[in-house]
């Protein structure tokens, strides 16, 4: 009698085809990409699959944010100085680069430390978009006027604006200067303590060797005519070479953004654990 192989033989065959299938397939590289996601930040949503350095180099995200603290029902108001057509100081001292990039850039960075500690957070602009309303003169310029005139419509505790100092040509002038004024607009008297309060941050996070000057000053609209407490930073001088330096460091625009948000927790912390 025969022996019926046919169906000896078929299974054997696809026994082959499908270890060859195997093979290829566990042989093949997965592709990676990017995860999409905004970090919504209590206030303008943006991106953060892509990220950038310190002075505007596209970078990729390879960890994820830790995830911000309990919101601890403080709201700040922060500001990156100039922006659109107005591009501050910078030309011919930081490359590329002007006023308005590296503002921009520490803004975001306080911000997300800022939520780190549980703050809920709003910006003046991102960077592309002036509020509504906020170009009064339709000369996209969101000036210091109007932008005093758009953060006392916003329910808030804080404002601080971010910005570049310069000194004519004399290289040797450096340092940070933290503005602040107390006067009769104000609904509260925290003007000057949440600026020492920062002003001791930076020092002890040793961001600048120096002290940071603390002035009283009455002619800044932004300090001036906001209901809030507020203050106005002057991060160094783009005219010095190591505030230069600084300013264009990714590294150092984090641990001046850290300090900085740490300075306004200190201040906070007691009516935060008051509540």
């Amino acid at each position: 009698m025969k022996k019926n192989t046919f169906g000896f033989n078929f299974i054997l065959i696809a026994l082959v085809f499908a270890l060859i299938v195997s093979m290829f397939s566990g042989c093949s590289k997965s592709k990676k990409t990017a995860v999409q996601g905004t970090d919504t930040g209590y206030g303008i949503s943006r991106d953060i699959s892509n990220t950038t350095d310190g002075i505007g180099r596209e970078t990729k995200t390879t960890e994820e944010t830790a995830p911000p603290k309990e919101r601890n029902g403080i709201i700040v108001c922060v500001d990156p100085g100039h922006g659109f057509v107005d591009g501050g100081c910078g030309e011919g001292y930081l490359g590329e680069y002007l006023e308005k990039d590296i503002t921009l850039q520490v803004a975001l960075k306080l911000k997300d430390e800022l939520i780190k500690n549980g703050f809920e957070v709003v910006l003046t602009h991102d960077g592309t978009t002036i509020p509504e309303g906020g170009d009064s003169n339709f000369n996209n310029i969101f000036s210091a006027t109007e932008r005093a005139v758009y953060v006392n419509t916003l329910d808030i505790d804080y404002f601080i604006s971010i910005h570049v100092n310069a000194f004519g040509d004399d290289d040797s002038v450096s340092g940070m200067q933290l503005y602040y004024e107390q006067n009769y607009n104000k609904v509260n008297d925290w003007s000057k303590p949440i600026a020492e309060s920062i002003s001791a941050s930076i020092i002890s996070h040793e961001v600048d060797t120096k002290s940071v000057q603390l002035i009283d000053y009455n002619t800044l609209a932004v300090t001036r005519e906001t209901h809030v407490a507020a203050s106005l930073l002057e991060i160094g001088y783009c005219t010095n070479p190591t505030d230069n330096e600084n300013m264009l460091s990714e590294s150092w625009q984090n641990s001046l953004a850290k300090a900085v948000a740490d300075g306004i927790y200190d201040f906070f912390k007691d009516k935060i654990q008051a509540k």
